[in-house]
Parts: structure tokens; sequence; C-alpha cells
């Protein structure tokens, strides 16, 4: 469990476990006025699925809006492509070397109970 604040006062809560016995993947995010669920790795684990509930001004149940995304994962063919045109000096399609060292540089920083 990893708790951060930003210097603006913003806090998240980072939470991971390893306990269920069959495979699953689930990834919750919560706001303050929606939630966004990602679930399913495919194969084993479910198809891949990403709902959203948003929290309407007068409450009562939210408005849920849910995207399946079945067939071929090709993630690993789409990093693989970008990995080799950053090597032909094209720009990323995804996070920078910078953004990988902010990473780890926070989870660094978990560690040491900073």
């Amino acid at each position: 469990m990893l708790a951060l604040e930003s210097e603006a006062g913003a806090s998240s809560l980072l939470s991971t476990s390893c306990v269920q016995w069959k495979n699953l993947f689930s990834f919750e995010l919560f706001f303050e006025r929606a939630q966004v669920n990602v679930d399913g790795l495919g194969k084993s684990y479910g198809v891949e699925t990403l709902t959203v509930y948003r929290m309407k001004p007068e409450l009562g149940p939210p408005e849920v809006e849910v995207k399946k995304f079945e067939g071929e994962d090709a993630s690993f063919k789409d990093e693989t492509s970008d990995f080799i045109a950053r090597i032909n000096g094209k720009p990323s399609e995804s996070g920078t070397l910078e953004d990988a060292l902010a990473s780890i540089s926070i989870v660094a920083a978990a560690y040491k109970g900073k």
C-alpha cells in the first residue's frame, strides 16, 4: 500500500494484492464524482473491460458506460514498434525517459518512507 500527496494537497492511495485463487485483474480509480474500473487482461483473465461510473448531481444510481475490448491484444507489438521508432530517431507515442525516472523516484521515496 502506498499513500501519496502532492504539494498542492491532492492525495492518492495505491493498494495491490495477490491473494485471489483465480486469475483476476482489476484496476479501480476513484475520483470525487466518478469511478473508473479496468478489468480483465484477456485469455484466462477475462475480456478486457473499461467501466466508467459518473455521479449525477442529484446522486442516486450513477451513469454507467461500459466498453469491452475483445479480440487480440496488440500492446506488445505496438510497444515494440514504438521502441524501434525511437531507435530510428522518431518521437515516442508513449512515456519518456523522464516519465520513467519520475516513476522510479516515487517508488524509491516510498521505500525510504518519505
